[in-house]
């Protein structure tokens, strides 16, 4: 599975495969299909800068889980991969 920082975006793309199984859009093949491809991504950690992530928490409105992804990307001037149109906004 990783290492134990990683764990938090493999519970991410559960998160997301639930919400689209909740939305209708996905079937379980289909969730499996998406699980087969997530294993073929290579990614690295980062440490977030917390106090940076409750600011954009504040002035964004959003959870600090959106946040800490949201504060690493933007520093590391890396693409954000997400489903959440608001968070595609604010990057």
């Amino acid at each position: 599975m990783g290492n134990s920082r990683s764990i938090s975006v493999y519970a991410e793309v559960g998160n997301a495969i639930s919400a689209m199984f909740k939305r209708g859009r996905i079937t379980l093949i289909q969730a499996h299909e998406m699980l087969n491809n997530f294993k073929q991504l290579q990614f690295k950690t980062y440490d977030i800068n917390l106090p940076m992530a409750i600011e954009m928490s504040c002035q964004y409105k959003i959870y600090a889980y959106d946040a800490y992804v949201l504060e690493c990307a933007k520093r590391l001037n890396l693409p954000l991969v997400t489903l959440d149109k608001l968070m595609i906004e604010k990057s």
